[in-house]
This record gives structure tokens, C-alpha cells and sequence, in this order.
């Protein structure tokens, strides 16, 4: 398997159901054999589990969409690490593992960008996507580590310090080409397997 997709859902069945409308749109250029979707559900209150079971279902979605119930809400790591442990343990383990929030919405060609830009670069280890509002407005989603002179320019915002500190802003102006940066937004991050199998799962705590 080329790439698994994890999404944690909590109390929000009918975007999760929307992301899924969107990757499903594009799984048949990906190729159908090399995705799959584990879809975790962090013991959500509402009718989460029944609504996304039904939606699976009704839309023929069971070839490629795996739902896990999770006993109880650990957070954003614990329900990524439910689906992640597992694949690291089968024979067709994934080659890169895409972290997907459940109120994204994939743009058509947004993964297959994603997947080209990991295997033209080997030595990147983690890859985030542009993050859109749904008229298209970029979000910052490219980050620098927090810093003594970061955390000063972010505080004044004057013209001229942001100016000189500009290499130190925490949250730079979105570029239209890819870019290294210390973090990205857990929206949507793409991580090569390997990097899970040297360092080991995400941290829960």
C-alpha cells in the first residue's frame, strides 16, 4: 500500500462524511489498490459512529474505508496513533501516512501533489499542504519554532520590526512554493513511514 489516510473524528459525522465525498472523488487517480482510509472515532457523544457507518454503506465506500471505534476521547495523537500502530505491524505496510482533519475538504490532484513532492524528495520526512478557506483565502499553515524575537514581532506588529525580524516570524505570509519550516499544521501532514519506525508513534500526553 502506498498511502493510508487517517482522519479522528469527534462529534462532527457530517464533515468527516464530506472528507470522505472528496477523497472517494479522487481515489481512482490514486490508484484503488494503494489507499486506504481508517476513519477513528475518539467515543464521540453524538450519532457519529452510526451516521459514518451508514454514509460507508449506502455510498459503497467499505472497499477502502476502515471505521474504528475508540473506547474513550484521548485526543488528537491517541486517534491517530489507533490506525497508525496497527499499519506499522502488517506486511503491506504504507509507504506515507496522511493525517487529515475531518473538516478538510480535498481538492482535486491536492494528494497525488503531495505524494509526487515525498518521492521527488526522499529526504524530507514530513510535508504539509496549502490550507484554503472554502473561498480559496490561504491559511498560514507553515510555521517557524517560537522564539524570544518571534514572540516580540508577533506582539508589536510594527511595519518596520516586522521587517527586520522577518526570518524570525513564527507564522510567515504564505508562499506559492514549497518551502522548508521547522512545523506545519496537523490539518492536513503527510509523514513518511519511516519516520514513524525511527522514532515511534506521536506523543499522547
Amino acid at each position: 500500500m502506498k498511502l493510508l489516510i487517517v482522519i479522528v473524528n469527534f462529534n462532527s459525522a457530517d464533515l468527516a462524511i464530506d472528507c470522505l465525498r472528496s477523497l472517494a472523488a479522487q481515489r481512482a487517480d490514486l490508484g484503488e489498490t494503494d489507499v486506504k482510509v481508517v476513519i477513528t472515532d475518539n467515543a464521540s457523544t453524538d450519532d457519529s459512529v452510526g451516521r459514518i457507518g451508514t454514509a460507508i454503506a449506502t455510498n459503497g465506500w467499505g472497499q477502502w474505508v476502515d471505521p474504528k471505534r475508540l473506547p474513550r476521547n484521548g485526543g488528537f495523537a491517541y486517534g491517530n496513533n489507533a490506525a497508525i500502530a496497527p499499519a506499522l505491524g502488517t506486511s503491506d505496510k504504507p509507504t506515507f501516512i496522511l493525517l487529515l482533519n475531518p473538516d478538510t475538504i480535498v481538492r482535486p490532484g491536492a494528494i497525488q501533489t503531495l505524494l509526487d513532492f515525498m518521492e521527488k524528495n526522499p529526504q524530507v520526512g514530513i510535508a504539509g499542504s496549502r490550507l484554503e478557506d472554502p473561498d480559496g483565502t490561504a491559511q498560514r499553515s507553515a510555521f517557524r519554532f517560537h522564539s524570544i524575537a518571534g514572540e516580540f514581532e508577533r506582539g508589536i506588529r510594527i511595519g518596520f520590526v516586522t521587517k527586520l525580524l522577518a526570518a524570525r516570524m513564527i507564522a510567515p505570509p504564505v508562499s506559492d512554493h514549497a518551502e522548508a519550516c521547522d512545523w506545519v499544521a496537523g490539518a492536513a501532514m503527510i509523514v513518511r513511514t519511516a519516520v514513524f519506525e525511527q522514532v515511534g508513534l506521536m506523543d499522547e500526553k
